[in-house]
């Protein structure tokens, strides 16, 4: 059927805003006030922010619900106000809410749950005043719900039923809840039949999910009933795109390129398939007639944000000055729009050592929990059978074939290309090896990371040892070899069969543990042969078991005298310098062995462990890995390589593959945490103030701390504030609070007390430290830092007083913490 058949949506009645009833809390009445005024004169940032933790607070607050969906409708989050509102009803169970709810559902798109949000707003009497343009709004929408019933041949009753089915899939593909989106739309589709919608909304779950084979194939259904279907060959163009296919996405880019767009939706979707591709100019040709002054608010604002989003990235990749700006307007929900805007005031071609700036981000392009998969199944690569490790590897692409996509824009557009390079390497397909090879023999990025994207390249034996390559070092172009190592058991040097048997009989006793019998037996050795190096070297490992560190360094260094390549003494004098954190100094030490073509399984085993422990102080953990795994595959047992492979294996939580993506985690805990220090502004809060920013889960912890009794987990968020407030109020439970504190958190409250309870943070920090790295979810990760252990005990809190961070303790605690700390002592 041809697309015109499509639902149309209608523009929103005239707005018509109801009051719910009064929640009759009288703290939320001023903070109400507030945001009503604010909303009002159009401040909507800033009755988001007012708003937004008093919901943790007061959750079954309707009135509260009713302004948090009024001002994210504002701002342009659609569904956020959807939801709020929908709260709010449910809570207040006033009828005069289906009004503005159902103008909020027309204007996303929902015009299933429009229709019956307004059927019921028109039986309220307050609705009378509008009620002929709510009446055309439900004449317009069944128009619309009847003439697709005859095209499909089924009742009015089936379309609205399989509509509303196919505009909670919506809702849950919004969420990222790919599962459900499956569900409903499969629910629709047996109402809607061939209808396209729904079909092609399933087509993106499908892929996301990991279903790309059926993702193309519900595409293809679409366009065998619809071949100008501009969302089916949107979504097969991405399909295919990012699935390695790029012949084949230009041939449905032809087909979808050649359709004249009928209005801003089908602008919008043509041009996401251009981008795709990297279509710059049809992307420009697509979106500017929709950048002109109204006609962007002519749909939905969040679909605005994402076609301006577009369009700066399509002005910045030709050199448009307006890019900027443009990028500059964009909402804070686009976090990597810094990344870019920091990259074209730095006058560089895209961001990282990107050639262009992208459309998508690669935190985008697959989902977070999907990719903690593919880095959980990473760790397990030394613990699985390499072809069930291979197997398991190879279906994870199968189902996520963007996933190199991902790991190449990881290492061209991101901070940390090592992630990308590791990903890679794992993949290890034809396509994932040219990636490699793309980046290594390119001039982008670091010296190092490229290299390491030769060597797994030789490795995976895609490069031929000994081969000369021309690779970019140092700022310039340099033939390099990349060379073999050969591990032979063979002596490389030849003594007398007494001097032998001196050598032999020392590293006998020294493996058993008779220190003094082999020293002696070294030093007969040496008496016979003074320039036995390997006397000097065993005698320099003695002497440092027992402490005698400088008489240890002159025997490596009377070793490497006699053999300065020999292998054993320069790694032990590196390590030396590794202990003194000259990473430099063992870097130079080091140096002279990466020329040696020929080593003793032991020797190698050392060497790789001494780099390992090179690169770990570098904190390139993934390199050091990989050499203390070559160093236990050519010396079997080897203790200090095992030591050191387990202490890595504990101190990485997330390996190489999620690098970026634990990066990305970190600015977004950043910026979590510089709002939660803004929220509070008041230079003597109370308990109650103290703690009412924080969620459920961080008063979840806090209770943890100082709930003494038990039954209380189940409270909800207003319930455990009121339970944690009443504890801490209690000078008994205070001082048994108190008691549990250690000396320097103890010290640490006398000293705010002594400064009036409030101290500027930085000097707070400049004392104590903070807690800036540790986990904010305190439900799960108690705090270790000072200030992180006496912030989740609500005894201290933060908050900005004339633009200025402060600690402070709250107001009704610091007499009564006076007191507990001279009982306590």
């Amino acid at each position: 059927m041809s697309k015109r058949k499509r639902m149309r949506r209608r523009h929103a009645p005239a707005a018509w805003e109801a009051r719910p009833a009064r929640v009759g809390q009288d703290e939320l009445e001023p903070a109400l006030r507030q945001a009503e005024n604010l909303l009002r004169r159009e401040r909507v940032q800033e009755a988001i922010a007012l708003l937004e933790p008093l919901l943790d607070v007061y959750p079954r607050a309707a009135e509260l619900h009713h302004y948090a969906g009024q001002a994210r409708a504002a701002a342009g989050d659609l569904w956020g106000g959807v939801g709020e509102y929908e709260k709010a009803q449910a809570l207040s169970r006033d009828p005069a809410l289906w009004v503005p709810l159902s103008l909020l559902y027309v204007q996303a798109e929902m015009n299933a749950h429009a229709l019956r949000a307004l059927r019921l707003a028109l039986t309220q009497p307050e609705a009378a005043e509008v009620a002929d343009r709510l009446r055309r709004s439900v004449v317009g929408l069944q128009e619309e719900v009847a003439r697709l019933a005859q095209h499909l041949g089924v009742s009015e009753q089936q379309v609205e039923q399989g509509l509303y089915q196919m505009e909670e899939a919506q809702r849950a593909l919004h969420q990222e809840d790919y599962r459900a989106c499956i569900l409903l739309n499969r629910r629709a589709i047996k109402a809607l039949r061939d209808w396209p919608p729904p079909h092609n909304n399933l087509a993106l779950a499908l892929f996301f999910d990991g279903q790309p084979g059926a993702a193309l194939a519900t595409a293809r259904q679409v366009l065998a009933r619809d071949p100008v279907n501009v969302q089916a060959l949107g979504n097969g163009v991405r399909f295919l795109a990012w699935a390695g296919r790029e012949a084949e996405a230009r041939e449905w880019w032809a087909r979808l390129r050649a359709i004249t767009p009928q209005g801003a939706g089908d602008r919008l979707k043509m041009a996401e398939a251009a981008a795709t591709l990297d279509e710059d100019e049809s992307v420009l040709q697509l979106l500017q007639p929709l950048a002109q002054p109204g006609v962007a608010q002519a749909y939905a604002p969040e679909l605005s944000e994402h076609a301006q989003l577009l369009l700066a990235v399509a002005e910045a990749n030709t050199g448009r000055p307006q890019a900027q700006r443009r990028l500059k307007g964009l909402p804070g929900h686009y976090p990597w729009v810094g990344d870019l805007l920091q990259a074209l005031r730095a006058g560089q071609p895209g961001p990282g050592c990107s050639s262009r700036f992208p459309y998508f981000h690669y935190t985008e392009m697959i989902p977070g929990h999907r990719m903690r998969e593919f880095t959980e199944l990473a760790t397990r690569e030394d613990r699985l059978a390499p072809k069930r490790f291979r197997r398991q590897v190879d279906d994870f692409v199968a189902r996520f074939p963007q996933l190199l996509l991902v790991a190449e824009k990881m290492t061209w557009e991101g901070e940390q290309p090592d992630a990308g390079v590791a990903i890679l390497s794992t993949i290890a397909t034809p396509a994932a090896h040219a990636a490699l090879r793309r980046f290594g023999l390119s001039q982008a990025g670091a010296d190092q990371a490229r290299m390491n994207a030769l060597l797994q390249l030789v490795k995976a034996g895609e490069i031929a040892e000994d081969t000369t390559l021309s690779i970019w070092v140092q700022g310039e172009w340099r033939d390099v070899q990349l060379r073999e190592w050969v591990v032979s058991g063979e002596p490389q040097t030849h003594y007398t069969p007494e001097v032998a048997d001196l050598l032999n009989e020392g590293a006998e006793a020294s493996n058993k543990g008779d220190r003094e019998r082999a020293e002696r037996l070294f030093r007969q050795a040496l008496e016979l042969e003074p320039r036995a190096r390997e006397a000097h070297n065993n005698l320099g490992a003695l002497y440092a078991q027992r402490g005698d560190h400088a008489q240890a360094r002159a025997a490596f260094q009377a070793a490497l005298e006699i053999d300065p390549l020999y292998t054993f003494p320069r790694c032990n004098l590196a390590m030396y310098l590794l202990d003194e954190r000259d990473v430099a100094g063992a870097e130079e030490m080091l140096e002279p062995l990466v020329g040696l073509r020929r080593f003793h399984p032991q020797e190698m085993a050392f060497y790789s462990y001494a780099q390992a422990r090179l690169l770990a102080h570098r904190q390139e953990y993934e390199r050091a890995r990989r050499l203390l795994q070559a160093a236990l595959d050519v010396y079997p047992g080897y203790g200090p390589a095992q030591k050191l492979l387990d202490r890595l294996a504990e101190s990485i939580q997330l390996q190489a593959g999620y690098a970026s993506f634990v990066e990305q985690e970190r600015k977004l805990r950043s910026a979590t945490r510089l709002r939660l220090q803004s929220k509070l502004t008041a230079p003597a809060p109370t308990i109650a103030e103290a703690l009412s920013i924080y969620s459920k889960g961080a008063l979840t912890g806090i209770g943890r701390q100082v709930i003494p009794s038990s039954g209380w987990t189940g409270l909800r968020k207003g319930e455990l504030l009121q339970e944690i407030v009443a504890t801490l109020s209690n000078p008994q439970h205070l001082e048994r609070v108190v008691a549990g504190l250690n000396d320097e958190e103890r010290a640490a409250l006398r000293q705010v007390l002594a400064s009036g309870g409030s101290m500027p943070w930085q000097d707070f920090e400049a004392r104590y430290g903070n807690d800036l790295h540790e986990s904010p979810y305190w439900e799960y990760h108690a705090p270790e830092t000072t200030m992180g252990r006496l912030r989740v005990r609500g005894l201290l809190a933060e908050t900005t007083v004339d633009d200025e961070l402060r600690v402070v303790v709250p107001a009704e605690l610091r007499a009564a913490l006076d007191r507990s700390l001279l009982t306590v002592g």
